[in-house]
């Protein structure tokens, strides 16, 4: 007898519908599982078979097969530990569920029939939306994320025995309810000076995580499209990240890790200070570096009375630029790499920036002149 369950797959930022069919047939007993599944669903053939024996049902034992359609597209991760379960359950008839033609299943297995939580959730939710399912049955850990998502009817699972026990109609799973985004903000976790988009959130909650750099220029790119205003609304649960700007909503999965404590590397006292025009600065920079064209090349920064010179000898070659700054203090020579100065400057709008120096050989801050949140630390060369 053969069965067929819905569920999702989620590589990278795409997500696709999966059929997970099983078939169960006379024969020597086996259970293959076809499709193009990695490592992880190959593997999950004896979390299936634990789970299913552990959660008070019988592991047929003839041969049986699995297809994870569309065959060419690849799967991976342990989401479909659940859905095959169901579906061997299913096909053996150990239970009966006709509402699957609207329902997504997603889920990983423990080896006692516990359902794990699995990554993904938020996009997946979303995308089963857009192609018009109306239900998805998933791990309870992951109900969160799942209801940002308005329109979908959520059945969060702690077990397999809980989800055939709903079949029976011994129990009834609870629904989860749709979560506004802007509400849950209120919650979670405050995120200071992103992208220009700048929220009051209540000090008191914070949280820290890392956000993939392709999914803060994408964040970027958005904010920066007329009529979208600065308006930012972000949550975060679990291993994702969600973005809603307008009608527009974004997830990202976070990186897992703790970042670098990078706050000990800027410097809390400065010798020198010193007030530069930023268009002034970026335009002596690109100048020098046509002659420090060399990624190993340094330019050298002067700073006197008055006066900033912008210095590089390359080979043959060697230039200058000399700008006027109000400066009256200590002179001071330090040398960085270009391309990082470069790259600083030209991602700053205010006219003024602040070079805060405490040596030539010590880390330099350059900064915006009113905004202290947005700091860049830059290592001197040794010249």
């Amino acid at each position: 007898m053969t069965s067929k369950i819905y569920s999702c797959s989620f590589t990278g930022l795409q997500c696709r519908i999966i059929e997970v069919q099983a078939d169960i047939s006379n024969g020597l007993s086996s259970f293959s599982i076809v499709g193009m599944g990695d490592i992880s669903v190959q593997e999950s053939k004896e979390r299936i078979r634990s789970g299913i024996k552990n959660s008070g049902f019988v592991f047929p034992q003839t041969k049986k097969t699995i297809n994870l359609a569309p065959a060419q597209v690849k799967k991976q991760g342990s989401l479909f530990d659940l859905p095959i379960a169901i579906g061997l359950l299913l096909a053996s008839n150990q239970i009966k569920f006709d509402n699957f033609k609207d329902s997504i299943v997603i889920g990983e297995l423990s080896l006692n029939g516990q359902v794990m939580a699995v990554n993904g959730v938020l996009p997946i939710v979303q995308y089963a939306k857009e192609q018009g399912f109306k239900n998805i049955f998933l791990p309870a850990d992951n109900v969160l994320e799942a209801s940002f998502i308005e329109g979908m009817n959520i059945f969060p699972l702690n077990s397999l025995r809980e989800f055939t026990d709903f079949c029976f109609g011994s129990k009834e799973i609870k629904q989860s309810p749709f979560i506004k985004l802007n509400s849950f903000l209120n919650k979670t976790a405050k995120i200071s000076t992103i992208i220009n988009a700048k929220e009051n959130i209540d000090k008191k909650i914070q949280k820290t995580v890392i956000i993939p750099s392709k999914c803060v220029n994408e964040i970027q790119r958005i904010l920066s499209q007329e009529g979208m205003g600065e308006k930012l609304k972000v949550g975060v649960a679990q291993n994702q990240i969600a973005f809603k700007i307008g009608s527009i909503t974004m997830s990202s999965l976070l990186i897992e890790g703790t970042f670098p404590n990078y706050e000990q590397v800027i410097p809390k006292k400065f010798d020198l200070q010193v007030k530069v025009k930023t268009k002034e600065a970026l335009l002596a920079v690109r100048q020098i570096s046509t002659i420090a064209n060399d990624k190993t090349s340094s330019i050298r920064l002067s700073f006197g009375k008055g006066l900033l010179r912008f210095s590089s000898s390359q080979g043959n070659g060697s230039g200058e630029v000399e700008i006027d700054i109000d400066h009256t203090g200590q002179a001071l020579d330090i040398a960085f790499n270009p391309v990082f100065v470069n790259d600083i400057l030209k991602n700053i709008d205010e006219d003024e920036i602040v070079f805060e120096l405490t040596g030539s050989l010590n880390p330099a801050v350059i900064r915006p002149v009113t905004d202290k949140n947005y700091i860049c630390v830059i290592m001197p060369m040794k010249v």
